[in-house]
């Protein structure tokens, strides 16, 4: 609740004005009774016993700290279901916010370089504590400057100390788009490099007069603008030591402030793309991550006979192909007839066949057919060959093919030895969930517009997608995935359709099986055959158009097209603690997990185990979703 003018705040400070407001805190300008001074009083809005613990906690080590570019903390205290209040000096002066909102322009070269040289100074000594002191929440509206042109660094409300055996708590959680790395959005654990990453942002914004694409957005494939194309009086140099500070990676960026400092009046190596996904020579894939050696000396004999092994490689291709196309037309036309307005019906395989042969589905079907799905696959620990073949309904509200999911165990998250893996994703543990149902591929523009008509759901917050202006409600695009909708709306969708978001747990097994995959399809790495990633398209597609991407279940489009909600609150840690037994997620939270990567997406992200949090009321131009039972 805003605190009034006039109210007295411990006995001693009486608030004069509300200077600054958000979603986590507050920051009045008041006055010290005792003291007969102006002061500052910030307030973080969050009363429960964890988030005032670490208050008091780090609230202690603020106030021991003395330097000239950062102000001094003079008391703290908890108000019972309230919230946590700091007092500290009120420094006279503008933020940098300000004055970007009145130029609409850049800031000056000379003042920004000074400036930022001056908030260095404050970091190295914060980082220098012990433990270091990250303040978290580094941007324009948080660099005052003084009437003397001194930079000072306010608002410690979400600092956190940075010690290995202490995690992040709830209260310490929060970001500020387009100045907080990836991590801070629970892609990893912050550190000291999460500084650097909002001080080049912070940069970035003073130079160019813009704030910068969110990181979020940015792993996701949407670039970032070099500062030197939207303001071209800015030296090479300094851009290049801006870009290094906000790679999106903490490795690819200065390791210290110090060198990040240093480095602000010296050439730095423009930052190099990390190879992602490394393939062996001989897979028989074409991939953008392969990476092929270059040719020993000596091999030159060897290339003669080189076409003539591709040629007869060929071959045995297309009569291996050309087998198992005629082997198919002999199975499909054992089939039943069934009405063309149905789904295929489905030849099982015998008892004794080392595989399930089923029949990839259509969505216009009968709502009382009930087949099975996708390509041959091999049996599991919960899919031997003499189980029944994996089931498949059609649902009345949406005529939405659902895959049964059996019970059993599998392997969630990534082993801690995966190149690939965040941390976030660690440990790899093993999870029994109970049978279930999931949407066999992800809801379409046609099927969400049925709720909306019905009148519980509203429509998605844009009906436009990256590249094309008319998209949802323009039925060209009914059979492409829905876009722009909040978690809520996700929700309210499933229960219309009586069903729910899937857990992620659930989500996860359905995409990668038992047997511990990285994709849906296997290890191979991904390619324009089996989903849609990369930017390969351009924008979304038809859902079930990659079948050769389909899961051991039969799920498609579970990588690329769009990434997908689940049920769950997002928890860095949360696989630490996780039940055993079909986990919920964390019981409160500040994101919802999304799952699967979309098309922008590289091969790393698209990986099954991969996760990622997001606000659960903004929607995306690359997030939709699928429900489950």
């Amino acid at each position: 609740m805003t605190l009034q003018p006039g109210t007295v705040l411990h006995n001693r400070y009486r608030i004069a004005k509300l200077l600054g407001e958000g979603g986590f805190a507050a920051v009045y300008r008041a006055w010290d009774i005792h003291l007969n001074m102006a002061c500052a009083v910030k307030e973080n809005n969050d009363p429960s016993p964890e988030a005032a613990r670490q208050f008091a906690r780090e609230a202690s080590i603020l106030a021991n700290l003395r330097h000239p570019n950062l102000p001094v903390v003079h008391d703290h205290f908890f108000v019972p279901a309230q919230g946590q209040y700091l007092v500290m000096d009120y420094i006279e002066g503008e933020d940098l916010q300000s004055m970007l909102d009145q130029r609409s322009a850049p800031l000056p070269l000379d003042d920004t370089l000074r400036w930022a040289k001056q908030i260095c100074d404050a970091l190295i000594y914060l980082h220098d504590q012990q433990p270091p002191l990250i303040h978290r929440d580094i941007k324009p509206a948080n660099v005052k400057i003084t009437p003397q042109g001194k930079a000072v660094l306010v608002d410690f409300g979400i600092a956190k100390m940075d010690d290995l055996n202490q995690k992040t708590t709830a209260g310490a959680r929060a970001f500020t788009p387009g100045y907080s790395p990836p991590e801070q959005y629970g892609r990893g654990r912050t550190d000291t490099r999460s500084d650097i990453y909002s001080l080049g942002a912070t940069m970035y914004a003073c130079l160019t007069g813009q704030e910068p694409v969110e990181s979020v957005e940015r792993t996701l494939g949407i670039p970032l603008p070099g500062p030197r194309t939207l303001n071209g009086a800015i030296p090479l140099t300094v851009e290049q030591v801006v870009l290094k500070a906000m790679a999106l990676m903490p490795g690819e960026r200065f390791q210290s402030v110090k060198d990040f400092r240093d480095s602000l009046f010296q050439p730095v190596k423009p930052v190099q793309p990390v190879q992602r996904l490394v393939v062996p020579r001989q897979a028989a894939v074409s991939s953008p991550f392969i990476e092929t050696p270059p040719p020993a000396q000596g091999m030159l004999a060897h290339r003669l006979w080189l076409p003539a092994v591709t040629v007869f490689i060929l071959v045995a291709v297309v009569v291996a192909a050309i087998f198992t196309r005629l082997k198919q037309t002999v199975v499909g036309a054992t089939a039943s007839p069934v009405p063309t307005s149905a789904a295929p019906a489905v030849n099982s395989a015998p008892a004794t066949s080392p595989t399930i042969q089923v029949i990839l589905p259509t969505i216009e079907v009968t709502p009382s057919v009930v087949f099975t799905t996708t390509t041959e696959i091999s049996p599991t620990s919960e899919m031997t060959p003499t189980t029944t073949p994996a089931r498949s309904i059609i649902a009345e509200k949406d005529n939405m093919a659902l895959l049964f999911i059996p019970a059993g165990e599998f392997l969630m998250g990534s082993a801690d030895s995966d190149p690939l893996a965040q941390s976030n994703e660690w440990p790899q543990h093993k999870v029994y969930l109970k049978s279930f149902w999931i949407d066999s591929t992800e809801i379409t523009n046609g099927m969400y517009a049925k709720c909306v008509r019905a009148g519980v759901c509203t429509r998605p917050v844009n009906t436009g997608s990256f590249s094309r202006a008319s998209y949802y409600g323009y039925s060209k695009y009914d059979r492409f995935p829905v876009l722009f909708v909040t978690w809520q709306q996700s929700a309210d969708y499933c229960k219309w359709a009586g069903r729910r978001l899937p857990t992620e747990a659930e989500w996860e097994k359905a995409a990668r099986g038992t047997d511990g995959r990285l994709f849906p399809w296997g290890s191979l790495p991904p390619d324009k055959t089996r989903l849609n990633f990369n930017k390969n398209f351009g924008d979304t597609t038809p859902i079930g158009s990659f079948p050769e991407g389909g899961s051991p279940f039969g799920a498609l489009d579970l990588a690329g097209n769009v990434w997908e909600w689940v049920a769950d609150w997002y928890g860095e840690e949360y696989y630490a603690n996780s039940p055993q037994q079909n986990p919920p997620g964390p019981a409160w939270g500040e994101l919802k997990v999304m799952r699967g990567g979309s098309w922008m997406s590289d091969g790393q992200v698209v990986r099954s185990a991969n996760r990622l949090g997001n606000p659960p009321t903004e929607g995306r131009s690359y997030l939709g979703f699928r429900c489950a039972r």
